[in-house]
């Protein structure tokens, strides 16, 4: 009996998704993939309780994919976050730390590094009338 293509097994896993469910799936196959590779994933957002302000809390992961031990990759990620970035015109950076556990993982052939950040931004102050 003939084994059927891991490819044409993915395909029609992507399509039920797709079908049944209205879910949107990449496949992204290890060899098609170069390395390192840094991908971000939002965990959620929600609103920050505030007498002040009106505030936005945002949990997001980065994924970092490397072939090797990557320190120095992982700690210019961790850096730049830390460092902060420019948001559209009326939102206000005030602050980015860590959220929850950093893992530094073996999987297969991959290291895998997933740092956690909490960032809250400002949208506008409360005004009282």
């Amino acid at each position: 009996m003939k084994s059927l293509n891991f490819m044409k097994v993915l395909e029609a896993t992507r399509l039920m998704f797709q079908e049944k469910g209205g879910i949107d799936v990449a496949i992204a196959m290890q060899n098609q993939v170069d390395t390192p590779i840094t991908m971000m994933e939002m965990i959620e957002q929600e609103e920050e309780e505030s007498r002040t302000a009106w505030k936005e809390t945002y949990r997001l992961a980065i994924h970092h994919y490397t072939n090797d031990l990557d320190h120095a990759g992982i700690e210019l990620i961790d850096t730049l976050m830390q460092s902060g970035f420019a948001l559209p015109e009326g939102y206000k950076l005030i602050i980015v730390r860590h959220y929850g556990k950093q893992n530094l993982v073996r999987e297969s052939n991959f290291i895998h590094a997933k740092i956690s950040f909490e960032v809250v931004i400002c949208r506008n102050l409360k005004v009282k009338i």
